[in-house]
């Protein structure tokens, strides 16, 4: 078995199509990676000169009609006064407002831009950039997780196009357990970049997936079934040329109708509907377990959307098996 595993690993590395298609997928979560790396440390680091020059924690979130009143303020000032419209002054309401809270009552619509809340010793102020980040990189290594599931899956295929697999079957060594070593090194795969990336996150950007018990079942239930997913559908191709139908649009499509409800986070309509329409696919139960998780809801909760989970995967594995059997029979 371990040798079949090592088998499937370097299965990996053989194909140009398949490595050029992974180069992308790195780069595009690299792309990703670093610009919301930017994104959460420029956030965190005004926080920080707010609590350094005021000694206050804060949470700051922006009221866009607002925004759009201050602006014009300053607008008006500059017209009125002759003078170049100073884009510091929008920030510099910060400053006055935690100085003189008492600001707010002056009338200047500037001063009603942020809406500031002070953080006790217990509670302390949390990243508003981080409630928009979380979900969204949460969204995209669930995304690019079915994505590494059918690709690790397709060496089966390569093996067989390069008659690896029908020279294992004449050895000693049971199908089944030939099979079986390349299903595990499916599920090892995806095991070991949900982890990485799990813990990547929250070291790096400070994200909070949730309780321990909450994020170990959806990350279970993640990798049991984006690999199962990529058994099944790799189970219905006859040869490699016809992955990138997969790549290109079944894995693209069904894992953005999975994430609509991330997409259409600040609109509760669209939100309410999208969290619908996304459990058509499997992604889309990965994804709301997730945010389950980080919304602090009860184990109970998430273990009932991983119950669903783990039934989507039951039923991709057994249905890839009895194909793959079948075909090797």
């Amino acid at each position: 078995m371990i040798d079949t595993l090592l088998r499937a690993f370097r299965g990996t590395a053989r194909s140009p199509v398949r490595t050029v298609l992974v180069v992308l997928l790195l780069a595009a979560g690299l792309s990703f990676a670093l610009t919301s790396l930017a994104l959460a440390f420029a956030a965190d680091d005004e926080l920080n000169k707010i609590k350094q020059t005021t000694g206050v924690e804060a949470g700051v979130s922006v009221n866009p009609d607002q925004f759009q009143s201050a602006i014009q303020a300053e607008f008006d000032r500059s017209q009125r006064e002759n003078v170049p419209f100073d884009s510091n002054r929008i920030g510099q309401v910060v400053q006055l407002y935690l100085a003189d809270p008492a600001a707010t009552q002056t009338g200047d619509p500037a001063t009603a831009l942020l809406d500031v809340r002070a953080s006790g010793a217990s509670q302390p102020a949390a990243n508003p950039l981080l409630g928009i980040v979380g979900p969204i990189m949460g969204g995209m290594m669930i995304f690019f997780a079915f994505y590494t599931g059918a690709a690790t899956a397709q060496s089966i295929l390569e093996e067989e196009e390069e008659q690896t697999l029908p020279r294992l079957f004449t050895t000693p060594t049971p199908q089944a357990v030939i099979l079986t070593g390349k299903f595990l090194a499916v599920f090892l795969t995806v095991l070991v970049q949900v982890v990485v990336l799990l813990v990547a996150a929250r070291l790096i950007f400070r994200i909070e997936w949730g309780e321990l018990p909450s994020v170990a079942l959806v990350a279970t239930g993640t990798v049991l079934i984006a690999s199962s997913f990529g058994v099944f559908f790799m189970s219905l191709l006859k040869s490699t040329k016809q992955g990138g139908a997969i790549f290109g649009g079944v894995l693209t499509v069904t894992g953005m109708i999975g994430m609509i409800s991330i997409f259409a986070q600040g609109a509760p309509a669209a939100q309410q509907l999208g969290s619908t329409v996304s459990l058509l696919m499997p992604q889309g139960w990965a994804v709301r377990g997730l945010v389950q998780a980080m919304n602090g809801l009860p184990v109970a909760d998430v273990l009932l959307n991983t119950l669903v989970m783990l039934a989507w995967s039951a039923a991709f594995f057994t249905a890839g098996v009895l194909r793959f059997n079948r075909r090797y029979a």
